[in-house]
């Protein structure tokens, strides 16, 4: 629980900020007219400023603390008669009535004298010496906070509560308290982002000694190319990686199942599909994870389909997806959605891929009610001539996947010919191959795959040398990795662990 001055330490935390961030702010519902109260504290015996003290007004306005030089302020009091009433722990509460006129500031003046019989213990000394540095940029979004222990002139214990502000955010945290420590780690902060944070030494008597408000600013987002998805339990949800490192970052946190990440041929927004609205529809977002933007309303649907079926334009200008039985084409903002193809009879298209290159082409995969019945179709980027590449046989396909020159497609199928009859797509030996679309050679990229797994959802690396996929057991126990290898099947290694639908842009 927090402690009764945890409405005061945001209060004034929040107004000490005001000045360094804020050049504005919404109205909501103001006093008919209004002045201000200014206003000092010192205590009766020394005349020294009395930090930490709690100001507030009857009527109510808002709570503050005073600060270091025993000063406050108050910038929106009704006008009228107002009572301000000044606490400290062991000192007298004094409650000056003061006339507040419109438009005008009114000053107070108070000393604090020691109740009868206290010791008047004194208040900590100001908190000092932050880590990081105030000012500091390119600051970790995982960091420890530090700073000097602070004396007090009693010889009592201290303890430290924490006060962390977002710039762009009109609400403090009190992000710990009563910590005995003098450092404190924070988790997971946001990139590209200015923070605020205050120290409030108090000792065993509960007098509080804020110190001064410090910043820093975490380092921007780093450009990570490489896209996946990752389950979390109860959904999945979207990553970025930097491959030099291992490193990843969150870039959803919905509570639905976010995934099949594509980076726009443009590199300004990742799309991806998710069942927030219920049905499964595209979706696009900054490559930070912000502004998430709902691109379709007809959903990404059909025989086992589950958001996998589109992919971006060449040009990053409109997708192409799957909508049962039929193919659509749609503006990255939503508008002009027009079909494109229509299935076989009795089929759904599922995975989709486009290519401006080989004179424009589509490759798709038609698929039955049985999962284990389908089939991938090439045509023009019209939707007409469509031709049959991939014929259907016994087990499971998946695919097709563009090469950069729009020669080759990447697709995958289970070797062993395995149709289970619960008809819950399981695969016992998927091999990852590539078919060269101008003279029909295929080659099996997956003969140093280990037995057991099956080998999935492949893409081409950027540069088209290497080929990204999923390796998982067959059994659909432990978690499904990431792993690259070259275009001939060689040299097979392990990218990231815990990972679906790659893609890297």
């Amino acid at each position: 629980m927090h402690s009764k001055f945890t409405r005061f330490y945001l209060a004034i935390f929040t107004f000490l900020l005001a000045g360094l961030i804020f050049t504005s702010c919404e109205e909501t519902i103001e006093p008919e007219t209004f002045g201000s109260i200014r206003g000092r504290v010192t205590y009766a015996a020394t005349g020294e400023p009395v930090a930490g003290a709690s100001i507030t007004t009857n009527p109510a306005t808002e709570a503050i603390l005073t600060d270091a030089d025993g000063t406050f302020y108050l910038p929106s009091v009704p006008t009228g008669n107002v009572t301000v009433n000044i606490k400290k722990a062991d000192y007298k509460t004094e409650s000056p009535a003061v006339m507040v006129k419109e438009g005008q500031t009114t000053q107070v003046i108070s000393v604090l004298s020691p109740t009868d019989g206290s010791s008047a213990n004194s208040a900590p000394a100001i908190p000092a010496g932050a880590t990081p540095e105030n000012g500091a940029a390119d600051v970790s979004t995982n960091l420890q906070l530090k700073w000097f222990p602070a004396t007090d002139p009693d010889g009592d214990s201290l303890r430290y509560d924490i006060l962390l502000y977002e710039s762009d955010s009109t609400k403090g945290r009190l992000v710990a308290e009563n910590v005995f420590d003098t450092t404190y780690t924070l988790e997971g902060l946001r990139h590209n982002t200015a923070y605020y944070w205050q120290i409030i030494a108090k000792d065993s008597s509960d007098h509080l000694t804020p110190g001064p408000v410090w910043s820093f600013k975490t380092v921007s987002f780093p450009d990570n190319r490489f896209l996946f998805s990752r389950n979390m339990g109860a959904n999945y949800e979207i990553f970025s990686a930097d491959l030099s490192d291992g490193s990843t970052q969150r870039l959803t946190g919905l509570p639905s199942r976010e995934w099949r990440p594509l980076q726009s041929p443009l590199q300004d927004l990742i799309a991806f599909t998710s069942n927030a609205d219920v049905e499964t529809q595209i979706y696009t977002m900054s490559r930070e994870g912000k502004e998430v933007y709902q691109v379709t309303t007809l959903p990404v649907a059909g025989y086992h389909n589950n958001g996998l079926g589109y992919t971006w334009s060449p040009d990053g200008g409109e997708f192409l997806y799957s909508h049962y039985d039929m193919l659509y084409k749609i503006n990255r903002a939503g508008f002009n959605l027009r079909p494109v193809a229509q299935a076989p009879a009795g089929y759904h298209w599922r995975d989709v891929d486009w290519t401006a290159q080989n004179g424009g082409k589509i490759a798709a995969l038609a698929i039955g009610p049985n999962i284990y019945d389908s089939r991938i179709y090439l045509m023009n980027a019209d939707g007409s001539d469509t031709v049959q590449i991939v014929s259907n046989e016994p087990g499971m396909l998946g695919g097709p996947v563009f090469s950069i020159d729009g020669t080759k497609i990447l697709f995958t199928k289970d070797v062993s010919g395995f149709e289970s009859v619960a008809g819950d797509g399981r695969q016992l030996d998927s091999h990852i191959f590539l078919l060269n679309l101008i003279n029909g050679e295929l080659t099996d990229l997956s003969g140093n795959k280990e037995d057991g797994t099956n080998d999935l959802m492949p893409r081409f690396s950027p540069d088209g040398a290497k080929v990204v996929f999923v390796n998982t057991s067959n059994e659909g126990t432990g978690s499904p990795d990431i792993y690259i290898m070259n275009t001939s099947g060689s040299e097979r290694e392990l990218l990231l662990e815990d990972g679906v639908t790659p893609s890297w842009e």
